[in-house]
């Protein structure tokens, strides 16, 4: 009986999107409505509007916040999704080969990682914070300071990479975007806008712009944390779940 409501309900749910897509503009077409007002608007008056004289931020954070806000969930779905599957990895206990070989790794590779690191987060940050002006953001940001730890781990062993990370808060960065989001979108409710609108009534106009700013930084922050969370967190426990199996083949 389970199993059929199950089928039941996928299968209303892929004709609703069936239903969906069929419905949509035809694409690359000169009176697509994209076309014709969204995409002009965009271009002409989003710096105005917005503050931020990067588009495709102003687009995603801004014009489309309730999008991106959907797409937060979903990423981080995927991840409670992943780590149902895999193991969560456990505080300081490691099966990694790297922990148990004899082989260590090179001092030249290790020496040019200490020096290399420092510049690799730097430019993270620098991605994040000035995302809402040049090319970067906070997925960019976290994708970068995540790879720069999944590196580390890969150099100098798993178990000492993972004694960097206090693991009761390493939760929380999981889901920092989504609370991001939830807490700036809630600042609009209290100062009776609606949900996520970043441009405040009540404000002075010449503050406007600067907390919208203020607000999208906030939102880039909450999203480099969470990018990074979420690949080290996936990485490691696909990673244990490896290496734990082939230890157990091998026994």
């Amino acid at each position: 009986m389970r199993k059929i409501l199950i089928s039941l309900s996928l299968l209303f749910f892929g004709l609703f999107l069936f239903r969906t897509v069929v419905e949509l503009p035809e694409r690359d077409k000169p009176d697509n409505p994209s076309q014709v007002y969204t995409a002009s608007h965009y271009l002409k008056k989003g710096v105005k509007e917005t503050g931020i004289k990067n588009i495709v931020t102003a687009i995603s954070l801004n014009y489309r916040a309730y999008d991106t806000f959907g797409e937060t969930i979903l990423i981080f779905t995927a991840l409670c999704s992943v780590l149902t599957i895999f193991k969560r990895e456990k505080h300081k206990i490691s099966y990694s080969m790297i922990d148990v070989s004899h082989f260590k790794s090179s001092i030249i590779v290790q020496t040019v990682l200490t020096i290399f690191l420092p510049f690799s987060v730097l430019f993270a940050f620098y991605l994040t914070l000035y995302g809402t002006n040049s090319v970067g953001g906070g997925l960019q940001g976290g994708i970068l300071l995540g790879s720069s730890m999944i590196i580390f781990s890969i150099i100098f062993g798993s178990a000492k990479a993972m004694d960097k990370i206090s693991y009761p808060f390493w939760v929380f960065f999981e889901g920092a975007a989504v609370f991001t989001f939830v807490l700036v979108g809630l600042a609009g409710i209290i100062f009776g806008a609606n949900f996520l609108t970043l441009i405040i009534p009540g404000i002075s106009a010449s503050y406007q712009l600067l907390v919208s700013k203020v607000m999208l930084i906030l939102l880039q922050i909450g999203f480099t944390i969470s990018s990074m969370a979420i690949l080290i967190s996936i990485f490691f426990s696909m990673y244990r779940e490896e290496t734990q199996s082939a230890s157990e083949s091998h026994s």
